[in-house]
């Protein structure tokens, strides 16, 4: 399940020594930041991260309650061309006293152009502002999207439900689509809503989606933590938060009976469920090691669209350090990179506490070309929230602090 992050930096990673003449596949990068890892000093809490068209890195967070995002370049230093020195400010408005503001969903568009979902509370009233933003790759709010670089979040909802928007996926034609869900209020037992929304390129609603551009049904997948566009603008929305599942809606917001699938053309692939070009999906989980309760391991299950487990894809147990009592391997990520390599994020909780990553063959197998037997370097002190993979299939991990640590991949 994809974690949302909105409190203070957990723990600060501490670099591992790798020096060129060992640089090799699994290894941390020694070209990125200090030995591969950069820590976060600009942000105090960690809520996204994502990977621009260059290979550029950009994570959002907040520094003293205000929304911030710092871009990093390929070789992890900041980039100067954004903001100020690498950094942007999203304060809440003027008027709103003791404000405070944050950021929950980020995507990157094909341009560089940078989407954000922005949320914004007074501390003294009840006065908020939900908003989707977009800025240019230089940090600033694009004129040209909605009103001076914002669109409201606004859905129909039920009295005293509550909506969230979670993921955003950059279209390749321009077009936007959130998603998120709609919940009852405490007590109420009616079913969540899955939200569903799409917007054109200048920020309307696409009125050819849903109701005026937003669909709200009750599904399988309550919350969806990845989506798949189809050819065709059709999508697919996978829930890993509880019962997993896969639902199809069509290019108008209209739910499908069951899945059919289709030529998937982008992916939303950021927590521990991750949807495959071919359109089967990925499932990190735990499973119990041979020494003991306290002892735990990762896995990676592929399935059909129709929920059925794929026998041809086989994953071993991962550990990133040698199984033992009191020692556990426990995903946190999983995604694929440009020749369907699997990436799986794990953090360890053991005397060596720390977080590292796993690269499976497209069968499953482990990459014995990867790190030591498939398992790369592990970074201490580090907890894993994600993994992404830049343009060359180098793969970068972000801590739930906003730290990076990048790993080769050739």
């Amino acid at each position: 399940m994809k974690k949302l992050i909105l409190s203070g930096a957990l723990l600060c990673s501490l670099p591992v020594a790798v020096t060129p003449g060992f640089a090799q596949a699994g290894h941390l990068d020694p070209a990125f930041g200090t030995n591969g890892v950069v820590e976060n000093t600009l942000l105090t809490s960690f809520s996204e991260a994502a990977i621009a068209p260059d290979g550029d890195i950009v994570v959002a967070g907040t520094t003293g309650g205000i929304a911030t995002l710092v871009r990093y370049l390929p070789s992890g230093a900041l980039d100067p061309t954004f903001g100020t020195d690498g950094v942007v400010s999203l304060p809440p408005p003027a008027s709103f006293f003791l404000g405070e503001s944050f950021t929950l969903a980020m995507a990157i568009q094909s341009n560089g152009e940078i989407l954000a979902t922005y949320y914004a509370f007074n501390n003294t009233s009840t006065d908020s502002e939900s908003l989707l933003i977009r800025l240019t790759s230089s940090g600033v709010l694009d004129a040209t999207f909605g009103s001076g670089g914002s669109v409201p979040l606004s859905f129909p909802v039920p009295a005293s439900w509550g909506a969230s928007v979670t993921e955003i996926l950059a279209q390749p034609d321009g077009k936007i689509l959130v998603t998120g869900n709609i919940v009852p209020p405490f007590r109420n037992h009616s079913a969540p809503l899955t939200l569903l929304a799409r917007y054109l390129s200048n920020g309307a609603l696409d009125t050819t989606f849903g109701t005026g551009g937003i669909s709200e049904v009750v599904t399988s997948v309550d919350l969806p933590t990845s989506l798949a566009l189809l050819s065709g603008d059709g999508i697919l929305a996978l829930d890993g938060t509880g019962t997993i599942g896969v639902d199809q809606f069509t290019s108008a917001g209209a739910l499908l009976a069951a899945p059919t699938g289709g030529t998937i053309t982008e992916l939303s692939n950021t927590g521990d469920t991750a949807f495959e070009q071919n359109g089967e999906f990925l499932i990190a989980e735990t499973v119990a090691g041979p020494d003991g309760k306290t002892n735990v391991d990762a896995v990676v299950k592929r399935f059909e669209l129709n929920g059925a487990a794929d026998a041809s894809f086989e994953s071993p147990a991962i550990r990133l350090v040698p199984d033992a009592i009191n020692t556990k391997n426990i995903p946190a990520a999983v995604t694929v990179d440009s020749l369907g390599r699997v990436i799986v994020g794990a953090e360890v909780e053991s005397a060596n506490f720390g977080s590292g990553i796993a690269r499976l063959n497209a069968n499953g197998s482990l990459d014995s070309t990867f790190g030591t037997d498939g398992s790369g370097t592990l970074v201490p002190g580090f907890v894993v929230f994600t993994v992404l993979v830049q343009p060359n299939n180098q793969i970068v991990m972000v801590g739930s602090s906003g730290n990076l640590a990048r790993y080769l991949a050739k």
